[in-house]
C-alpha cells in the first residue's frame, strides 16, 4: 500500500505509485528546436552557436568573456 510523504505517494519500495504518475497534473508544452551554425573558438576550441551573419559579433562577445588577454584587454 503507497504511503503519502512530503514529496507525493511511495510504495514500500521506495518507488512512486503509478495511481499518482497517471494522475498527474503536469501538461506537455510544444518544444522549438533551431538549428543554428556553429563555429570554434581557436583558443579553447568551444563550439559557439551564432544566427546567420552574427559569428563575429559572437565569437568577439566569447572572447571578450572567456579570453580577454586574447585581445589585450585587462581581465576583470
Amino acid at each position: 500500500m503507497p504511503l503519502k510523504s512530503s514529496s507525493g505517494w511511495v510504495t514500500p519500495g521506495g518507488l512512486a505509485s503509478l495511481e499518482v504518475m497517471n494522475t498527474s497534473k503536469s501538461r506537455r508544452f510544444p518544444v522549438t528546436v533551431s538549428h543554428l551554425p556553429v563555429t570554434r573558438c581557436q583558443i579553447c576550441h568551444r563550439t559557439v552557436a551564432h544566427q546567420p551573419g552574427k559569428a563575429s559579433e559572437v565569437l568577439t562577445e566569447h572572447y571578450q568573456r572567456v579570453h580577454p588577454e586574447a585581445l589585450g584587454l585587462a581581465s576583470a
